[in-house]
């Protein structure tokens, strides 16, 4: 597989109601290779399997935690993984 063209860093936190549908907005996009990092920032709710769910059936979105919380930090640790 080759390199995403475009990787999108998407700090999330107890965002189960709408953490799919902002994935799949982003997997929506046309003409470019994509991939989306969904760095969980300790999530309470259901936010972490949800996305782990995506993942599992799309390989261009990965769930990367966040255990310092604030979005600086899910930041830093997208760019690493991008």
């Amino acid at each position: 597989m080759n390199e995403p063209t475009v990787s999108v860093i998407m700090p999330v936190l107890n965002e189960e109601r709408t953490v799919v549908g902002a994935v799949q907005s982003v997997l929506a996009q046309e003409d470019v290779d994509i991939e989306v990092l969904v760095i969980d920032g300790c999530s309470v709710d259901a936010t972490a399997p949800l996305v782990r769910d995506m993942a599992a059936k799309d390989p261009r979105v990965r769930l990367l935690e966040n255990p310092a919380v604030i979005i600086p930090a899910a930041l830093n640790v997208g760019l690493a993984a991008a």
